[in-house]
Order: C-alpha cells, then sequence, then structure tokens
C-alpha cells in the first residue's frame, strides 16, 4: 500500500484528467490521511479534488485545451500557434492575470488582420462554463451545446480545471438518448 504522502504528491502534480481518475480508485477512508499529509496551501485544492463524485462534470474533463492570457496580442498568439508542432483542433480558453476563466477565444478572430493589436481578452466569447461539481445529467441540458462541441470546466474558484465534451458527459450519466441532439429535435422541443 503507498504511503498518503506519496499519493497526495501524485495526485497535487497530476494533470486534472489523470488525478480525478486517480481518485476514482482511492477508497474514501483514506482521504482523511491524504489530506493531513499535504502543505495548507494544497489542502484546498486536494479537497475539491476529492470532493468531485464520479457522476460529476469534473469527472470527464479533458486538458486537451489551449490556455491564453487575456493581455496577450492576438498577433502574438497566432505567431505562437503557427510555430506550434501540435495541430490537433482544441478549444482556447482566455484567463485573466489570477488565472480565473473569462470566456472562449474562436481562431478566426485570432487571425484576422484588424485583430492583430488587440489583446485577446477583447476577442474572448463569454460562454458561460459549467462547474466541475455539476451533475453530468444536469449538465447535459445546458443550452450551450446548442453552439459548442466543448465546453469549459471551472472549480469553486472560477479557475479552469479542463473542458468536457457532451458525448462524454452522456456516457457517464448512462443517457443513451442525450446522444440525439440534432437540430429537428431542439427544433422540436422548443415549440412544445
Amino acid at each position: 500500500m503507498l504511503e498518503p504522502a506519496l499519493i497526495a504528491r501524485m495526485l497535487t502534480t497530476a494533470r486534472s484528467d489523470e488525478a480525478v481518475a486517480l481518485v476514482s480508485h482511492i477508497n474514501e477512508t483514506r482521504y482523511t490521511a491524504l489530506l493531513q499529509a499535504v502543505s495548507p496551501g494544497h489542502r484546498r485544492t486536494l479537497q475539491e479534488l476529492l470532493e468531485f463524485p464520479s457522476h460529476s462534470v469534473a469527472s470527464r474533463v479533458s486538458t486537451a485545451f489551449i490556455r491564453v492570457q487575456e493581455d496577450m496580442l492576438c498577433g502574438v498568439f497566432s505567431e505562437q500557434l503557427a510555430a506550434s508542432t501540435d495541430t490537433s483542433p482544441r478549444p482556447v480558453l482566455v484567463v485573466d492575470n489570477r488565472g480565473k476563466y473569462i470566456g472562449m477565444l474562436s481562431l478566426q478572430a485570432v487571425y484576422a488582420r484588424k485583430n492583430r493589436s488587440r489583446p485577446t481578452g477583447e476577442g474572448a466569447l463569454p460562454v458561460e462554463a459549467l462547474n466541475g461539481l455539476t451533475d453530468a445529467k444536469t449538465a447535459l441540458s445546458a443550452r450551450q451545446w446548442l453552439k459548442y462541441l466543448e465546453l469549459p470546466v471551472i472549480d469553486g474558484r472560477h479557475r479552469i480545471i479542463g473542458v468536457v465534451s457532451r458525448a462524454s458527459l452522456a456516457r457517464v450519466a448512462g443517457a443513451s438518448k442525450a446522444l440525439d441532439f440534432s437540430a429537428e429535435r431542439v427544433v422540436a422541443e422548443l415549440a412544445t
């Protein structure tokens, strides 16, 4: 059996999705020892992680997103993106200087010639983030899914945990019908 200090160190240094996966394998009777094994500065973060139930939005987050500071110029950011070898499509999330979520940024806005001298924060769309503690079934009914394939997930301090897709939430919620989200269905539901 691993020592609580080692497990706590692994949890505090792991990526969000990895940490949630690790917690799912830890018996709740060990939580107190884990919390006592970390410094007071890391205790709150670890406490939140241990509180995320397996059916919550936070249990399904992915770290496949790009984080950008609100004061970075679009021109500088577009140059960084162009120089990157990772070309996989990922949402761009804008944060303030304290690391708090502000909004999502479209790549069209970043690459637009007229925005090159503007800060990314000015082009961020105020997409409402999901709270990590929200139940997956509840999150499936969020209106934001009508416009976005992935949504940002935040903790209680408004910091980004990751992003989540609707399909991922549907799997954890056990909702097989939730994957049927066609335009016809939306119109039919709005009409009633």
